[in-house]
This record gives structure tokens, sequence and C-alpha cells, in this order.
């Protein structure tokens, strides 16, 4: 039984993935040491965890699991994971502009420009990925698909993405 609080973790993230085909899956929530705890227990086999999540909680090991890093093809990461925003005052934006990464931005807004294309939101089964000039989509109608996507700003990216959709989706 595989463990997610996501709907895109659990719908269609099966084609590339043989572990998943055949296993059931269940709803799975709390804070990493929660749903580690739940896995170990037996409430479920397995769940999905963003990397980054354990690394910055200092997880490497649990006892009695294994964990095994997933390559981005079989499993496309939600619009936004793992980038860390500030929110502020809007007085207050010159104060923190310097703090942010500009990549890490650009890339969120490329993600979030699919979200809104597409009228998806973070509980349906979608996910995408901008990475390396690249991007990676999974939606339970067209399965998982990735593109070479070399844009330098939002009005490109939002062409590209018009073209990139359009051969996606029905007409």
């Amino acid at each position: 039984m595989l463990g997610s609080p996501r709907p895109a973790r659990c719908l269609g993230q099966t084609e590339n993935n043989p572990y998943t085909e055949h296993h059931r899956h269940t709803e799975l929530r709390g804070n990493v040491d929660t749903r580690l705890k739940k896995i170990a227990q037996g409430e479920a086999e397995a769940s999905y965890l963003a990397a980054s999540g354990l690394n910055r909680l200092g997880i490497t090991h649990w006892e009695g699991l294994c964990f095994e890093p997933v390559e981005v093809s079989k499993m496309v990461p939600a619009a936004g994971q793992g980038a860390v925003a500030i929110q502020c005052r809007q007085t207050e934006v010159s104060r923190f502009l310097q703090v942010g990464c500009a990549q890490t931005f650009f890339a969120v807004n490329v993600e979030r420009l699919f979200l809104r294309k597409l009228g998806e939101g973070c509980h349906t089964a979608f996910a995408c990925h901008y990475a390396q000039q690249k991007i990676f989509l999974y939606r339970a109608d067209f399965g998982y698909r990735e593109f070479t996507f070399p844009v330098k700003d939002l009005t490109a990216a939002d062409s590209l993405a018009d073209s990139i959709l359009a051969q996606l989706l029905p007409r």
C-alpha cells in the first residue's frame, strides 16, 4: 500500500514505476516523523517524501526503512515543491529582494504558468517541474511528458507553454 496526502502522488504515477502498478493507495497524513512511523508500523508499505525535506531535517535513515531516490521521469514533483518563499508586506519588498534566488523564482513561475493554463491546483493529479531548460509534466490524461523549454523570460515561457499544451490536449 502506497501512502500519500496528495492525489498526484497516487493517481497514474504507476506507468513508469513497476513497484506501484500492483499496489493500492491510502491516505497518509502528518509531518515527516509521523509518516515514517506509520510506514514502519505497517500502515503503508511506502510513501514518496521530498529528499530536500529529509535532508533539511537531517533524516538519512530510519530503522526498518530504506530510502531510494526516484528519478523525475518516474515521479514529477508538484509545482513549486522544494522552493522556499518569503512573504512580506508590499512596502517591505525591497528589503528582501537580495535574499531570493532569481533562478528558483523563474522556475516556480514557469510551473505556476502551467498550473494556471490547465486550471490545476494543489488537490489535483497534476505535477510540473522546470529545471535545466526542460519542463517535466504529469497528468492522468496525457501521462508523463518531458519537453525542452529554452526560455529566458515569462513572455516566451507563456508562448512556448501554449505550443506544448496544444500538442498534448485534444481540441
